[in-house]
């Protein structure tokens, strides 16, 4: 790997962490601003609440389909 593919994977890493950031944060703003629309969206079981959970689930169509309501 070169030093400029380095820094272009790091540089999309980072713009990565950032987008998931901004959305957890938009998703707060949703809940706390609009909460019968965020009721609605159904997004308060958006995330596993834990690892066992995330594993056993093969169904991602939800949370996808949550996103693009809300887009």
């Amino acid at each position: 790997m070169t030093r400029f593919e380095g820094l272009l994977f790091t540089i999309l890493l980072v713009m990565v962490l950032g987008w998931f950031v901004c959305l957890n944060r938009l998703g707060h703003q949703l809940r706390d601003r609009h909460p019968e629309k965020y009721d609605e969206m159904r997004l308060a079981g958006m995330w596993p609440r834990n690892l066992l959970e995330s594993l056993s689930r093969d169904d991602n169509s939800r949370p996808v389909m949550a996103l693009l309501g809300f887009l």
